[in-house]
C-alpha cells in the first residue's frame, strides 16, 4: 500500500512482508496447539482406558527421575571436596528405591 502525505510518499511494503511473516508464526502455533492438544486428548483417553498401565508407567518416571537425582547426588559426593555436598539428601529418597541400593 502507498500513502502520500504532503511531504513524501511512504510505502508499507516492509510491513506488509511484517505481516505476512506474523501470520505465519501465528498459524504455524496454531498447528502446533491443536497437535499438542490432540496428543493430550490421546494421552488421557488411553489412560483412561488403563488406569493401570498409566500408574505403572508414572511411577516408573517417578523412580527414575528420584534414582538420576540420588545418582547425582553420589557423583557430587565422590568428587572427593570436602565442601561438595550432595544434589539432594539421600534420607529423602523413597524406601522403594532405597531398598535397591
Amino acid at each position: 500500500m502507498v500513502t502520500s502525505t504532503p511531504n513524501k510518499i511512504v510505502d508499507f511494503e516492509a510491513n506488509r512482508e511484517t505481516e505476512s511473516t506474523a501470520q505465519g508464526l501465528r498459524d504455524k502455533g496454531r498447528d502446533v496447539l491443536e497437535k499438542g492438544r490432540d496428543y493430550v486428548d490421546a494421552t488421557v483417553s488411553a489412560a483412561q482406558e488403563n488406569p493401570w498401565k498409566a500408574a505403572a508407567i508414572g511411577a516408573g518416571v517417578v523412580a527414575a527421575v528420584a534414582a538420576t537425582a540420588y545418582g547425582a547426588s553420589k557423583l557430587v559426593q565422590s568428587t572427593g571436596k570436602d565442601d561438595a555436598e550432595p544434589a539432594i539428601d539421600p534420607d529423602a529418597v523413597p524406601e522403594a528405591i532405597n531398598a535397591g541400593t
